[in-house]
């Protein structure tokens, strides 16, 4: 949704992913926002998982999943194996090793996670107890 802000018919862009049977793989493959949301949800649970995430306020690892939901779950085994979690600075590595792999212009969002956090009441609250009074 950070994506598309819940417009048009794909609006998880959940197309490209590895539960999406239906449609094509191609960006905005999805017809039915129904199924892109089904699909989406499914891509976010394996990521959570992926990611090993513990309970609603374990962010380091939140964060973790929600860059792999962006970039990929192999960015998850890879942030784990080469630096044992997410940093902002390894997502801006990995998607510069994509960018060269791919011949690509960009990959992904590297500030995705932030992105996303700020919906979500616990983000909002790591943010503002580290904010000087």
């Amino acid at each position: 949704m950070q994506e598309s802000g819940g417009k048009g018919n794909d609006p998880m862009q959940a197309a490209k992913g590895s539960f999406n049977k239906r449609y094509s793989h191609e960006p905005n493959g999805i017809k039915d926002p129904e199924y892109s949301i089904e699909c989406g949800v499914q891509e976010l649970k394996a990521a959570l998982i992926s990611a090993e995430v513990e309970n609603p306020i374990d962010m380091e690892r939140i964060k973790l999943a929600l860059q792999g939901y962006n970039f990929g779950n192999r960015y998850i085994s890879w942030a784990k194996t080469n630096y044992g979690g997410y940093s902002y600075a390894n997502a801006v590595e990995f998607s510069a090793m994509q960018v060269k792999r791919l011949g690509w212009e960009k990959y992904g969002d590297t500030q995705y996670p932030a992105h996303v956090l700020r919906y979500y009441p616990y983000g909002r609250l790591q943010v503002a107890a580290i904010k000087p009074l």
